[in-house]
């Protein structure tokens, strides 16, 4: 709509105030929503029958709302506060990253650690220290832009041995943490980020080889209960590269095929039986998860169970042609 008026010599600001506030809210409200003609309606004197109330209702809410959403902020720092390890884990480097791979160890089980930057920081050697009761864990933790050189990987070897000489015993076992790519998400990240030859290397020199990402992703897979912490305390001894599995679990392998988007998979069984609703742990680079067996077939004949041979397993889940299958043991 256009509106036209005549040239106007004095008095345009008159004109246009009155315009504005007056007979253009009048002619179209929803365009000027908020004038103030008759404002003069919310005073007390001209209120509405159980407006008083529903104000104060209002209010009332508005302050609960606020209330909550500054204990849910408190709550989120709090929490922020007590995790942030977990994210120091993927994003730090020197100090403030073996402090955070400290504190995770300490809340694994691990009961003697030393900080050996901490209690000499003259030695640059070994980053942690671990007594066990079968022996001594050395390690050596690195946070860097890239992946390791070799030289990296198998220095803590010679830190290894050195300690195995003061001990005069061969039970040191020695561990390399590594942030490696910190500044991208660790799902763009190469992983695992050795060479086949660095993970032989370690294998040779009975030494093992760990990234940080691993480490956080441990956290969620112990609270879910995929894994005790005793086992994942037993894994980071194990030489090469170090990979966490699941507890009171008998290894599957990998799909042969996955049909009807991944809920259908074709697996070869041998030495284990698969029963209709048994768990299977899923594990995926990204996370674990669990899958009941909703469907057995052999033959293209529905059975009740499967020891040998191949067979198709129907789940409640989807999963892909990479994820790695677990039988879990639901009697323990």
């Amino acid at each position: 709509m256009v509106f036209a008026f005549p040239q106007l010599q004095d008095s345009k600001k008159d004109f246009l105030l009155e315009l504005i506030d007056e007979l253009l809210p009048e002619l179209f409200p929803k365009i000027f929503p908020y004038s103030k003609k008759f404002s003069w309606l919310k005073l007390e004197s001209y209120i509405l029958p159980n407006e008083a109330n529903l104000l104060a209702r209002k209010v009332k809410l508005e302050n609960e709302y606020k209330s909550a959403l500054n204990e849910i902020e408190e709550e989120l720092e709090i929490n922020q506060s007590k995790y942030q390890f977990l994210h120091s884990l993927i994003t730090e480097t020197s100090d403030l990253l073996v402090k955070s791979i400290e504190h995770f160890f300490i809340w694994l089980g691990f009961e003697n650690i030393v900080n050996m930057d901490e209690a000499n920081p003259e030695i640059k050697e070994e980053d942690l220290q671990i007594s066990l009761k079968n022996g001594l864990l050395v390690v050596e933790v690195k946070g860097i832009g890239g992946t390791s050189k070799d030289s990296e990987c198998s220095q803590i070897s010679k830190i290894k041995y050195r300690r195995a000489r003061e001990r005069n015993k061969f039970d040191v076992f020695a561990l390399y943490v590594v942030n490696h790519q910190r500044y991208l998400p660790p799902l763009q990240r190469k992983n695992p980020p050795f060479s086949e030859q660095q993970i032989l290397d370690a294998q040779s020199d009975e030494r093992g080889l760990l990234t940080t990402y691993e480490i956080f992703k441990l956290y969620s897979n112990i609270e879910e209960g995929f894994i005790t912490k005793e086992d994942a305390r037993l894994s980071l001894l194990e030489y090469g590269l170090v990979q966490f599995k699941p507890s009171k679990s008998n290894l599957l392998g990998y799909p042969l095929e996955v049909h009807h988007g991944g809920q259908v998979v074709i697996l070869n069984v041998d030495n284990f039986t698969l029963n209709k609703g048994a768990s299977i742990i899923i594990c995926n680079d990204e996370a674990w998860f669990r899958a009941e067996i909703l469907e057995i077939q052999s033959n293209n004949e529905v059975i009740e169970f499967a020891s040998e041979g191949e067979i198709g397993i129907k789940l409640s889940r989807s999963v892909l042609k990479v994820s790695e299958l677990w039988l879990e043991d639901t009697i323990h």
